[in-house]
């Protein structure tokens, strides 16, 4: 074989395994690359829009809570009679409306109301609230009834009695404790006004911390005693009948005591007291609101007010500084009595000058021995470790407790009477 022709067979054998090399894909392969592919990336987009959509969710639903709890808030700042008129867009133009500061200046609707201002139920509708990127409609509902008895065989509610300022009230931080004249009553037998006369009171109020990390908690727990005038004094805790109790959940979780009761006269007819303890051993930080009823009945009611001297003893235990104080706040309307009706007009205040006397005892030494401070308010000694507050109490109906619940829908939900058909509800929120 000479040069050409081998040189001939070698391009034949280059071009045959050139044309081997680009070899393309068959359709059917093709076909099954593409199903595989879609085999796989179908989920993984799911899971994208799965995402998107849940994220978009969570989104409009922290908006819509932002909106429940800054319209919460506002309605806590107003008294009952204040939130009603506060969402009456004819006595509060858009400037001075202050409930939602997001709503529509004629957004603010009536779907029902329940007649006098310190009465009944009001339902309203806030439209067209704007929230970040979002539209809500807004039902709120104001609702005192579960705090007012409903009618005069009932036994008596919060709302029945003086209060103080409480439309912010909220069970699962403030302890509410009502102890009323039937309590007295029922222990002996007698009538309302020889009781006042006869009969001595202590209820001792109990504030303990128990147990640690994510199960520790604050417990309130009420214990009470009588004793006819000339009778001993309960000296053993053992001698006083547990009348409430509750657990609040938290290191911090507890942030009032609402102490209402019926003033036992006693102490300007006898040689009794009407004696309030708080013992406070784990040195807990409250605010403490002692709230006397009034007896407006009464002819010499002035007299009786005037002769009342409650006795108020705080027992804390701690090691810190003597400079601290107490870790009560006491609040009181001791001095003065609201009651006002025809005949029998409201005394004139004088909180500054109360007969009440308190008595300070706390641990102030390592080795455990107490110190001891007593007193009236405007004592300079007791005044620097206990702090007592001013009167913070009112009469009007208008300063009662309500239940408020806010419901936050999409946008359009008024239109169609909220009734969920198209447009869901985002968010609810209650202060109970």
């Amino acid at each position: 074989m000479n040069a050409r022709e081998w040189t001939g067979q070698l391009h034949k054998k280059q071009e045959k395994t050139f044309g081997a090399d680009q070899k393309g894909f068959t359709l059917l392969e093709v076909l099954i690359a593409m199903i595989i592919l879609a085999i796989i990336a179908v989920p993984i987009c799911r899971v994208y829009v799965s995402a998107a959509r849940t994220n978009a969710k969570a989104r409009k639903q922290a908006s819509a809570t932002a909106v429940a709890e800054n319209i919460m808030e506002g309605i806590n700042a107003f008294s009952y009679e204040d939130v009603v008129i506060q969402f009456d867009p004819a006595l509060t133009p858009d400037a001075e409306f202050l409930i939602c500061q997001n709503a529509a200046p004629d957004g603010r609707v009536l779907l029902s109301g329940g007649g006098a201002l310190d009465e009944g139920k009001y339902v309203y509708a806030l439209k067209d609230v704007h929230e970040d990127a979002y539209d809500f409609d807004i039902k709120v509902t104001i609702d005192p009834a579960p705090y007012t008895r409903a009618d005069e065989s009932d036994a008596p509610k919060v709302n029945d009695y003086e209060l103080v300022a409480m439309a912010g009230y909220n069970s699962a931080k403030d302890y509410l404790y009502v102890l009323g004249e039937g309590s007295l009553r029922s222990e002996f037998g007698l009538d309302y006004d020889t009781i006042h006369r006869e009969v001595n009171r202590k209820l001792q109020l109990t504030i303990t911390r128990e147990g640690t990390g994510d199960d520790e908690g604050i417990v309130v727990s009420m214990k009470v005693a009588y004793w006819r005038n000339g009778e001993p004094e309960p000296t053993d805790d053992a001698m006083l009948e547990p009348c409430g109790a509750k657990r609040f959940e938290g290191e911090d979780a507890l942030r009032s005591v609402y102490l209402c009761y019926e003033p036992n006269y006693a102490a300007g007819y006898g040689s009794g007291k009407d004696q309030i303890e708080i013992v406070n051993p784990d040195n807990v930080e409250f605010d403490l609101y002692l709230i006397k009823q009034s007896c407006p009945t009464w002819a010499d009611l002035d007299v009786r007010e005037e002769r009342y001297a409650p006795e108020i003893t705080v027992r804390e235990g701690r090691w810190a500084d003597e400079d601290q104080g107490s870790f009560v706040r006491i609040y009181h309307n001791y001095g003065t009595n609201l009651a006002a009706d025809e005949g029998h007009p409201a005394i004139d205040p004088v909180v500054s000058d109360v007969k009440a006397t308190y008595h300070y005892s706390y641990k102030a030494y390592e080795d455990g021995s107490t110190k001891n401070v007593s007193g009236r308010q405007t004592d300079t000694e007791l005044s620097e470790k206990l702090n007592i507050g001013n009167s913070a109490v009112h009469k009007e109906k208008r300063f009662r407790m309500f239940l408020v619940t806010v419901e936050v829908y999409e946008a359009g939900a008024c239109d169609e009477n909220f009734d969920g058909s198209t447009k869901s509800r985002v968010a609810v929120l209650s202060n109970q």
